[in-house]
């Protein structure tokens, strides 16, 4: 539990819990009558302009012409987060910038306004569970479903508050019809409280690339990797949804965890204390949790602060990341390790935490 809750943890964890979409409103409903209608709200988000819709906003306002304006913005790159981003990566938007004051003008009060609120919406999973009077601590809106925070969630965590992500989920609403479904036609009971989890017929049809309707499997990519892993075990599922992200996939990590897997033979360990760590990822660096247990017992950090060091990792901070390593290398010399190995570990669980 170290990465959620330490001493040096200032913030407070997130409780997830995954529900059936159609009961959602069930659950909401209990939180209201046990714990009081002034004790339970939802939590408000804010729609931001982002760099397409601000330049269709503007450039309906200045009247260029519709079609014209879609040109353009289908210029702006998707993945561009400003507008003068997108005037860098895309040629054809710095062409029509160029030689246009009309469009030009549309651009630049686009950049100013990029970014600035647009709309307000309630949250579709986060709750607020207090237990005192909601507006005692906090602004609402009101709402028909009941009460609604006037901030956002990064603002209520600020004031102490415990945020619940209730998120409603097709897929337990499709498991939840097919045992009814099955119990009305065939007359039998499935208990999804006491499955096999180590049924070799699931895990076959799995490594087939037969996942369609199952949570978090049912993409082409994932698709694509099951064929290659062959999962045996919930363990290797664990992983492969894990390995599933742009970092991993880009960094090799994951074509890593398959060969290594199915040629068990070829994963070798450059440190005997990783082998208990890593084993069961077979060699390759998958979970947080890792680098937290590699941080104690390499370089001699407390768990805490192997999670302080996971998370400068993750947030690349120069100065930060140079103490953190000055600290790592130490603890593996202190340890009995060689300084050039405690150099390139540093460096290879940094490149997995980013």
């Amino acid at each position: 539990f170290e990465r959620f809750l330490n001493p040096d943890r200032c913030g407070l964890p997130d409780i997830d819990s995954d529900l059936c979409q159609q009961k959602r409103e069930l659950v909401l409903q209990y939180l209201k009558e046990k714990y009081g209608n002034k004790s339970v709200a939802n939590i408000l988000t804010f729609g931001v302009l982002q760099p397409k819709a601000a330049f269709k906003s503007v450039a309906s306002t200045m009247s260029i012409p519709f079609d014209l304006s879609n040109k353009i913005s289908q210029m702006i790159p998707d993945k561009a987060k400003t507008i003068q981003q997108a005037l860098i990566d895309s040629k054809e938007l710095k062409k029509a910038y160029d030689s246009s004051e009309d469009i030009q003008k549309a651009i630049d009060i686009s950049s100013k306004i990029e970014g600035n609120f647009q709309s307000m919406a309630t949250h579709p999973s986060g709750v607020i569970i207090t237990d005192i009077d909601i507006t005692d601590i906090c602004p609402i809106i009101r709402t028909k479903e009941g009460y609604t925070t006037a901030y956002d969630m990064n603002d209520v965590e600020k004031l102490g508050l415990v945020k619940y992500d209730l998120l409603g989920l097709k897929n337990l609403t499709i498991m939840d019809e097919c045992t009814k479904s099955i119990k009305k036609r065939y007359d039998i009971i499935i208990d999804l409280n006491d499955l096999d989890l180590t049924d070799k017929k699931v895990y076959k049809m799995l490594g087939e690339g037969k996942s369609l309707g199952t949570f978090q499997l049912e993409s082409s990519g994932m698709v694509g990797l099951l064929k290659k892993l062959k999962p045996e075990t919930l363990s290797h599922i664990d992983a492969i949804i894990s390995l599933f992200r742009p970092g991993p996939l880009q960094c090799g990590a994951t074509k890593q965890y398959i060969e290594n897997k199915n040629n068990p033979k070829n994963i070798t360990y450059e440190e005997d204390k990783l082998m208990p760590i890593l084993k069961d990822t077979y060699g390759v660096y998958v979970y947080q949790e890792q680098i937290i247990k590699i941080a104690q017992s390499l370089a001699q950090y407390t768990m805490a602060g192997g999670d302080l060091l996971r998370k400068a990792m993750g947030k690349k901070k120069p100065e930060e990341m140079a103490k953190q390593q000055d600290k790592f290398i130490q603890g593996c010399i202190n340890n009995g390790i060689n300084e050039d190995f405690a150099k390139k570990l540093f460096e290879d669980i940094s490149g997995f935490a980013a």
